[in-house]
């Protein structure tokens, strides 16, 4: 039986216009990431609030506006020295970035912008390189697993069957136009049920990462594609303009993150903690969140034990060391049995 993609469909229709209301905000002279970011997510809960009156909806992942080359998941930060990063000037390559959720389904939403002296958003080249690589993705003939299997698939005449089919297409386009994918940029697969507890994802320009006692923290592994499996689909690109030793840029990681999640249940020692965390699990479940939201004292206090403890997860933020744009474009798909397919599109 075909899924039900009504309610995916109805959030890909909502983050289209939450995007094109973002843009809009910016052409009118909207200056200020944190005002972009309630003013659309305003606009979302007003439109969410007229339909599905019995279901739990909301924002999957916050407004986020990401300005040159910050990679992305950035809203807003207290300190000084990145102030810059609050504000939005002429001349800015801008990455709007949105999610929303009906029940167990979701969509998300995100492209990147050259603000220009007109104070009108348009395109450039590396945009174009973003068009070009969607383009190829929904061009792409497909062979995937029926539902409920990952049997190994061999067919000549279409050879996309993997994650790794899609993720090479992705880097030899880029390759072809002088930019390189973001180092480990992951697309994850939506877990439409409680049983799907390990996403599958494909991930672009692989490196490995380990942590301080040499253990490994990520993975490449990969998986046939299924039908009726739905990804988030994440493009990051850099500028491939400066001569490197490597396929690796480098970037530096922000000490602060703006958005987090849930993950999981432990028990927690503090009533600060306890208190937080059913504040958050009752708005947000395990969706993404602006961690700003909550900010007082005790807040703070709940924040930090449960971190500590893994139950709140953060999302980083990275700059690139070179100061080059990063561009960005997210979209989600939903993989039939000869093509990847989406109701909306960027």
């Amino acid at each position: 039986m075909p899924i039900d993609l009504t309610k995916h469909n109805e959030c890909g229709r909502i983050c289209k216009q939450a995007l094109e209301y973002a843009k809009k905000l910016i052409e009118y002279g909207e200056r200020k990431t944190i005002e972009i970011s309630k003013k659309t997510t305003d606009f979302i809960n007003g439109k969410m609030s007229t339909f599905y009156k019995n279901s739990e909806k909301g924002l999957s992942f916050p407004v986020s506006v990401s300005l040159n080359n910050c990679v992305g998941n950035w809203i807003h930060s207290a300190d000084p020295d990145f102030a810059r990063y609050n504000n939005i000037e002429i001349g800015d390559i801008i990455k709007v970035h949105l999610g929303v959720y009906i029940d167990y389904d979701s969509a998300q939403i995100g492209d990147t912008y050259y603000l220009n002296v007109d104070n009108k958003l348009e395109p450039d080249k590396y945009t174009q390189v973003l068009d070009e690589i969607q383009k190829e993705l929904y061009s792409l003939r497909i062979t995937s697993a029926p539902p409920g299997t990952d049997e190994p698939l061999n067919d000549d005449d279409n050879p996309i069957t993997t994650n790794t089919d899609i993720k090479v297409l992705i880097e030899n386009v880029c390759t072809d136009n002088d930019c390189f994918p973001v180092n480990n940029t992951y697309s994850f697969q939506q877990t439409l049920d409680e049983e799907d507890s390990e996403p599958k994802y494909i991930v672009t320009n692989y490196s490995s990462v380990y942590d301080d006692d040499d253990i490994k923290l990520n993975d490449n592994i990969q998986y046939e594609l299924v039908e009726d499996e739905i990804y988030d689909i994440d493009i990051s690109i850099i500028p491939d303009v400066i001569e490197t030793t490597s396929d690796f840029h480098e970037y530096t990681e922000h000490y602060e993150a703006h958005i987090g999640n849930i993950s999981g249940r432990v028990n927690l020692k503090l009533a600060n903690s306890r208190m937080l965390f059913n504040k958050i699990i009752n708005k947000y479940n395990e969706h993404q969140f602006y961690l700003g939201e909550y900010d007082t004292v005790r807040d703070s206090i709940g924040k930090k034990e449960m971190i500590s403890k893994g139950l709140l997860e953060t999302h980083s933020i990275f700059f690139s060391n070179d100061k080059l744009p990063v561009y960005q474009r997210v979209f989600s798909v939903v993989v039939k049995s000869d093509r990847l397919k989406t109701k909306y599109k960027v």
